[in-house]
């Protein structure tokens, strides 16, 4: 859900907006996430370039 979230806020997304996404979470735990993100950035976002290229791939 890490990835997910992260993927919303580098759309753009506002953690209001986020969460009326994915009306399961709380608060709380969108800002966990996003923690974690900004704690392990450069990890998750090579993995979400990853999965980017994987996408472009598969629609080539």
């Amino acid at each position: 859900m890490v990835r997910t979230i992260a993927a919303c806020w580098k759309l753009g997304m506002s953690v209001d907006e986020i969460l009326e996404n994915y009306s399961h979470l709380t608060p709380s735990q969108v800002f966990a996430a996003l923690t974690f993100y900004w704690d392990n950035r450069e990890a998750i976002d090579r993995d979400l370039g990853a999965d980017q290229m994987l996408a472009g791939l598969n629609h080539a």
